[in-house]
Formats: C-alpha cells, sequence, structure tokens
C-alpha cells in the first residue's frame, strides 16, 4: 500500500512531466515508455527522500517531522513493525515530543536508526524497481544481510578476505 501512494503522490507527476519532455522530441513508443518508467521511479526515490529528510530536523534548529503525515513515512512504519514494545512506545511518545523538543527529536532518530530502517529503506527500493543497484561504501555486510542483492561495495566487505600480493595457499 504505501507504494502505491508514494507513486500516486509523486510518480505520476514525475512521470508526466518525463514523457511530455520526451514527446516534444520524439513519437517513438519505446522511448516514450523508458522516460515514463523514469520518471516513475524517479519520483518515487524523490518522495521516499523528501520523506527521509522529514525525520530530520532542519539545519540549525530542533524538531522532527515537519508535516504532520511524518509518523507515516516508510522509516518511522518500519520501525513500529520491528521495534519491542517497549520501544514502540518511545517511539510513539517522543514523535509527539519532537517537534518542540530538541532531545526527543534526536531520541526519535536514534530509535528509527537502530531499527535499522534506513537498510531497511535501500532494500525495499531494490525490490520495487526492476532495475535497482545499491553502490555503498559500507563494509559491514548489513545491505546484504537487509535483502539487497544487486549491490557494489566500493570498499569491499569485512566478512569477505582477497589477498591483494603473493597469493598461495597456506
Amino acid at each position: 500500500e504505501y507504494w502505491q501512494i508514494v507513486e500516486a503522490k509523486s510518480g505520476a507527476f514525475f512521470t508526466l512531466a518525463c514523457w511530455c519532455g520526451a514527446r516534444l522530441a520524439t513519437y517513438d513508443a519505446l522511448t516514450l515508455e523508458n522516460f515514463c518508467k523514469y520518471g516513475n521511479h524517479l519520483g518515487v526515490m524523490v518522495q521516499i527522500s523528501d520523506e527521509l529528510e522529514d525525520v530530520l530536523p532542519p539545519r540549525g534548529k530542533g524538531g522532527v517531522g515537519q508535516r504532520p503525515e511524518f509518523s507515516r513515512s516508510l522509516p518511522v512504519i518500519y520501525a513500529f513493525e520491528v521495534l519491542p514494545q517497549v520501544e514502540r512506545i518511545e517511539l510513539r511518545e517522543n514523535l509527539v515530543l519532537a517537534p518542540d523538543d530538541p532531545v526527543a527529536a534526536e531520541r526519535t532518530l536514534e530509535i528509527i536508526d537502530k531499527s535499522g530502517a534506513s537498510v531497511y529503506v535501500l532494500a525495499e527500493m531494490e525490490r520495487y524497481f526492476d532495475e535497482f543497484v545499491l553502490i555503498t561504501q559500507n563494509v559491514d555486510g548489513l545491505h546484504h544481510l537487509a535483502g539487497s542483492r544487486h549491490l557494489v561495495e566500493l570498499h569491499g566487505n569485512i566478512w569477505r578476505m582477497r589477498c591483494t600480493r603473493n597469493c598461495q595457499p597456506p
């Protein structure tokens, strides 16, 4: 359900914008279809990015959640689903206080981060998009554990070792 809402919010808008721009240049159906796909993916990613930014307070100010629907953003939904009851209660209390309380805002971010929401969002994007590749600098392997399969680990992975010179079995 979340993905359909995100598509309806921004995916459709970006799809139309990309189709109109492409249509000015071509009548080719395949090209137009690809621009529609690109626009939809871009719109969904922009919407998710906006929701992730809603978790963070504006620079130089305290508070979390610039809009009332913040508590329905994907990271918060995920946190409520995976956290133990005690932490869900604490998250709910901090979400209420966060807009006016920098300490509650910080605690909200800590709880959401502890839930693994950011890694989950990336893994879900891979499942949602046909041709998604996650490029990461992380070396801890958490993206793989979260379910990411199309993964480029720029700095390697601490769980895999490679011989770089004089490679011979012991």
